[in-house]
């Protein structure tokens, strides 16, 4: 029986930036994915004969540089562009065009943006800007590392903590006070503290929600809009975050992991469904596939959500019982169905001024945040959504490879849908009109969009979770709130990527630090196994 020095079970991005780092430090690597193709949620499917949909992710996609280095991925085919950070449309008065909000790269064109709807706002996006970045350096700096556990008791951990004690007790009343805002406000009570434009606020708040399952109104909201903000460290004076994205979206980062590992005599295999994680005197030695396989491997790594990596793959018997139950309280939540379209000639918004270079951001319609509040409260009771929020990219604006000439691909993120319902099943008249309920929403930015649709393909959370095999379609792999961050991701005590069982780690989004880098939480949880391995930084 051949064995390998690390077996990946899943080949999501984090498992393919998990295998990549181990596979350079020349430990034989074996990937395991139970699907057709690589990817994960990132993983394309066919829309239609010449189409091909993005995966289902959520549209911010930061990559934090050290990870795009060290992996030397622009070697292996990775391109990079920056994108403007699209525009929020809001429905005008009877008979008036739209009304919206862009965001631009340039600080100028923001502040005059701003200004447009409010001038008061104009003046108040400079320091917003400015507090935003100094909240967010500390949470940067944190995102390749494992989080400090001020429960540990291991001496370098206590020593971290006091470092981090020592500079939070350096830092200025003032500065303690602002700093906290972010963690213990809601989204509303931050902005409302710099702007007064309800647009505006929308604007700011909507794109951080996306995934959330939590209101906008709600204590400690306002800690959604840091992911937003990564990357912006490096951006100088620039105006809105301006993070890089693949060109291609995330298959081509897919791609460009693959040839990683490949070039380093990693092994993939496809449709190779692990069911069982096999134990040898309570330590992991190997796994199980469908059709009864065995493949022996000194360390597992799974790229599952925390749920399906211990509740699935182990029987529960030979895991602590505490540990078990706690797992089974990891808040995961399906917050989000996906509409992708296939559109036939260019898309039109008459409100925008012509040639806006901010729609190729993408463009959302969220609504003012009282009724995202009520959406929200809907998405509660697992009502069919009265309120929506949408969020759209047309990927085939920046690479018009992923469409025919004279087509469009649009993909949105549909905020506040139930994965099931308390009255009724999602039958296929609901489904129908969910899709036409978005698509109305879609028009108050372009006009006549339901007319062009040529191919279409609606997924619930509850298809996502099917697809992907991510618990309830959580398209953050576990909720990203407070108690569920930094050393409490995903429970406290295994924030370090081990487990109760030994030569077991997960890489997954369940783990620090979620989903606001891609591939950090497969490289942290690498470094872990080469630490454990005992392999070298020169090896």
């Amino acid at each position: 029986m051949q064995c390998y020095d690390a077996i990946i079970i899943g080949a999501g991005v984090n498992g393919l930036v998990a295998a990549a780092r181990l596979s350079r430090r020349g430990l034989a690597v074996l990937v395991l994915e139970r699907d057709e193709q690589l990817g994960g949620m990132a993983a394309s499917k066919n829309l239609s004969p010449d189409v091909i949909s993005p995966g289902a992710t959520l549209t911010s996609g930061y990559i934090p540089p050290a990870l795009l280095h060290e992996l030397d991925l622009g070697r292996h085919g990775l391109r990079l562009m920056r994108q403007e950070g699209g525009v929020s449309f809001f429905a005008g008065e009877q008979g008036e065009p739209a009304r919206y909000v862009a965001s631009y790269r340039n600080p100028l064109a923001q502040r005059k943006e701003f200004a447009r709807l409010s001038k008061r706002d104009g003046d108040a996006w400079q320091r917003f800007q400015r507090d935003m970045k100094k909240a967010v350096a500390a949470v940067e700096a944190g995102l390749l590392h494992q989080p400090t556990d001020p429960m540990a008791r291991r001496f370098g951990r206590l020593k971290e903590f006091g470092n981090l004690a020592r500079q939070a007790v350096s830092q200025s009343p003032e500065h303690l006070y602002e700093q906290s805002k972010l963690w213990t406000l809601s989204m509303d009570d931050l902005l409302s503290e710099y702007f007064v434009s309800e647009e505006i606020k929308a604007h700011i708040a909507a794109p951080a929600l996306v995934g959330a399952a939590m209101s906008p109104l709600a204590p400690t909201s306002a800690s959604l809009l840091v992911p937003q903000w990564l990357g912006h460290q490096q951006a100088h004076a620039r105006g809105m975050p301006d993070q890089f994205t693949a060109m291609g979206g995330q298959p081509a980062l897919v791609k460009a992991l693959e040839s990683v590992i490949k070039a380093h005599q990693g092994e993939i295999r496809l449709e190779a469904e692990v069911t069982d994680v096999r134990l040898k005197d309570k330590k992991a030695d190997g796994v199980v596939l469908a059709d009864g396989e065995e493949i022996s491997a000194r360390v597992i790594l799974s790229d599952l959500d925390l749920k399906r990596s211990y509740l699935n793959l182990f029987e529960w018997s030979s895991l602590p019982k505490e540990f078990v139950e706690d797992v089974g309280n990891f808040r995961m939540e399906g917050t989000c169905a996906r509409l992708n379209l296939v559109l036939e000639g260019s898309l039109t918004f008459p409100s925008l001024p012509r040639g806006c270079p901010a729609i190729a951001g993408g463009f959302r319609l969220p609504g003012s945040l009282s009724q995202l509040d009520h959406a929200f409260d809907d998405w509660l009771e697992k009502m069919p959504p009265r309120e929506i929020l949408v969020d759209a990219s047309i990927p085939s604006l920046s690479d018009p490879t992923l469409a025919p000439a004279g087509q469009h691909i649009l993909s949105a993120n549909v905020q506040y849908v139930p994965g099931s319902l308390n009255v009724d099943e999602w039958t296929p008249a609901r489904r129908t009109a969910l899709e036409k309920q978005i698509v109305e929403k879609m028009s108050i930015a372009s006009p006549g969009i339901a007319s062009q649709i040529v191919a279409s393909e609606l997924l619930l959370p509850s298809d996502l979770e099917e697809r992907t095999g991510v618990t309830k379609g959580d398209l953050t792999y576990g909720q990203v709130g407070l108690d569920q961050m930094f050393f409490n991701r995903p429970l406290p005590n295994i924030g370090h990527y081990a487990s109760p069982v030994k030569h077991f780690y997960v890489c997954s989004a369940s783990m620090h630090p979620g989903p606001m880098a891609l591939g950090a939480a497969g490289s942290n949880a690498a470094q872990a196994v080469l630490h454990a391995l005992k392999v070298g930084e020169s090896a």
